[in-house]
């Protein structure tokens, strides 16, 4: 077994990367955030598919995601940009806007993990199964456990399934550590599925630690109902 935790942060800024404090952005942003894990984000449609049943909220605007390390962001060379000091190589970096255009403020949801870099993480996880058996759920904010997760799929031709979890449900109730929450649930994560849920405006810290059982190899018997043995889903070497 092995533990997989990733961090997750909301960042706002103005359009020169200039931190910007959570209570003097508009009211348009000051809202529940969305975040999408898993998948291979848009590499998949990830985030495309994960939009259908966990929105931007109005008024705000996904604008693009980036894997810090590997892509290039506007704000690099910005003299104020904090962002750079504020993530390391593999993170992945979701930004939302105030306009679809020209914003003025931004929304940098940062994906984190001390022990790997989270954008490696989801490239490796390509051709796999991944069985999760637990969640440890941690926050500084105990409503964010009523935000329930979306667990997305996407089969070769863009279709999306969607199933319910809700992290309420698997409170303990002799367990009284605040901000503490275990989710005893068994799910298979390959790379075209992912678990999505908000961040709400008063929380400013989430952590998921995934105990991870067993990894997989996709086999060839996924055909998508075409008859011809030749026909396969991913191949295995």
């Amino acid at each position: 077994m092995q533990n997989f935790q990733i961090k997750i942060q909301r960042i706002y800024t103005d359009m020169n990367g200039a931190i910007v404090d959570k209570t003097l952005v508009p009211a348009i942003l000051q809202k529940k955030v969305p975040f999408y894990l898993f998948n291979l984000f848009d590499k998949n449609s990830g985030f495309l598919a994960a939009q259908t049943y966990k929105q931007v909220q109005p008024g705000m605007f996904f604008l693009y995601s980036y894997v810090k390390g590997n892509s290039y962001n506007f704000l690099d060379f910005q003299i104020t940009n904090v962002i750079n000091s504020r993530t390391k190589n593999g993170d992945v970096v979701i930004v939302l806007g105030d306009d679809p255009i020209l914003p003025n403020f931004l929304c940098h949801v940062i994906l984190h993990s001390d022990y790997v870099g989270y954008g490696g993480f989801l490239a490796n996880m390509q051709g796999k199964n991944y069985k999760i058996s637990k969640i440890q759920y941690v926050t500084d904010n105990e409503q964010n456990w009523q935000e329930i997760f979306n667990k997305t799929s996407l089969d070769d031709f863009g279709l999306v399934s969607d199933c319910q979890i809700q992290p309420l449900t698997y409170r303990d109730p002799y367990q009284f550590t605040n901000g503490f929450l275990i989710m005893q649930l068994e799910l298979n994560i390959d790379d075209k599925t992912g678990l999505n849920s908000y961040m709400l405006f008063d929380t400013d810290n989430l952590e998921l630690t995934f105990d991870i059982d067993i990894n997989l190899n996709l086999n060839n018997s996924k055909t998508n109902g075409n008859t011809n043995p030749q026909a396969v889903l991913f191949e295995t070497r």
